[in-house]
């Protein structure tokens, strides 16, 4: 079995903008939030700590196990939203209905404007669940510093729930999801501890 943590970044402050390759460090006010994440996460030994390498999720893994070291993930990076990063959805859907219409009934072949696309999300997504099930090791703990889009995707597959009923899990920013992986599948052992 091997137990995974999966840890959102802390809250940046941009409230209703999407935000995935803009690299925004954590809120003043996020500190304060992941003092208790911190000392969930300080009583478990972890085999295996990855980051994204986005600043904001570097940051969070600094506040809450200082003493880390990690490796830095590329896999676990957010969506590129291209031309609708740091947008509100309002204003997303205003400029651009047929491509909203498109994302809500989650057409994989759909891209952001000048961004990724679902596809691509998935398979990146997909790849770190294959390269978790293919470690040797049993009882391995795995901590991933990551970003709500990846976290909802890793749950879906290790669920078995298709890719589109990803709104089925709120991560909160700064809490841990954990599961339990046996062979391709998860238990979800816990959302949004801290």
């Amino acid at each position: 079995m091997t137990e995974i943590y999966l840890l959102r970044h802390g809250d940046t402050g941009a409230v209703k903008t999407l935000v995935g390759s803009t690299n925004l460090p954590l809120a003043d006010s996020a500190y304060a939030e992941l003092e208790s994440t911190g000392r969930l996460l300080a009583a478990t030994r972890f085999d295996h700590i990855w980051c994204s390498p986005r600043l904001r999720c570097r940051q969070t893994l600094a506040a809450v196990l200082p003493d880390a070291k990690a490796k830095i993930v590329p896999e676990l990076r957010e969506v590129d939203f291209g031309l609708w990063e740091m947008r509100t959805f309002a204003a997303i859907s205003a400029e651009y209905p047929d491509e909203v219409a498109q994302l809500a009934a989650w057409d994989e072949t759909f891209a952001f404007p000048g961004g990724e696309s679902i596809a691509s999300f998935l398979a990146r997504v997909a790849a770190l669940r294959t390269r978790v099930m293919r470690m040797k090791k049993s009882d391995t703990k795995i901590l991933m510093v990551t970003h709500a889009g990846v976290i909802q995707q890793l749950l879906c597959g290790w669920l078995g729930i298709l890719s589109r009923h990803y709104l089925l899990f709120a991560a909160k920013p700064g809490r841990v999801t954990t599961m339990s992986i046996y062979g391709n599948r998860g238990v979800l052992t816990g959302l949004n501890l801290g």
